[in-house]
């Protein structure tokens, strides 16, 4: 499994702008559904290890770890899922379908619902989803990177998760 963040940047010499892009392999979590395939929120959390974060520049994710998301206080992205729409129930063995995820995302101490949109693919005894989402610096109350060397960064992130589930039936 893996989860990353995409931050549109323009650096002094770089003539173009480009995403800075930190990933991490630290996801855990687990994800309950019912009888009828709704997922069971009090059972379900995913959690992201905010220090494993790392990008193409080990100055930036100091940065990102001190400054923007304040790890030693909070070290993990915490989403509780409340929803997955547009998944086949019960689960196939292959195949895939678009699926909409929607769950709170908790970042340092602030918690906001947030829709996620991808793709689950099926396999025997495992499902993957890769989906996505995005919102602004303010929308998490962080605060928006400003280094020399930096000229401007956009104010938009995008997350991507690509998580490989085991399944379980808890009857067996």
């Amino acid at each position: 499994s893996e989860a990353l963040y995409r931050v549109r940047e323009e650096v002094a010499g770089i003539p173009l702008p480009v995403d800075a892009v930190g990933r991490t392999n630290e996801v855990s979590g687990t994800v309950v559904f019912d009888a009828q395939g709704r997922v069971v929120r009090e059972l379900s959390v995913a959690r992201v290890n905010l220090n494993s974060l790392r990008s193409d520049e080990s100055r930036r994710d100091n940065f990102v770890r001190q400054n923007t998301l304040q790890t030693s206080r909070y070290p993990e992205a915490v989403l509780v899922p409340t929803e997955v729409r547009g998944l086949p129930w019960p689960l196939p063995q292959e195949g895939s379908a678009a699926v909409t995820i929607m769950g709170d995302l908790t970042i340092r101490d602030v918690a906001r619902c947030v829709e996620w949109t991808g793709t689950a693919t099926f396999e025997p005894g495992a499902m993957r989803i890769e989906a996505r989402t995005e919102f602004t610096f303010a929308d998490f109350s962080l605060q928006q990177p400003r280094v020399p060397l930096v000229l401007s960064v956009e104010d938009l992130i995008r997350l991507e998760a690509d998580i490989r589930f085991q399944l379980v039936d808890a009857e067996g």
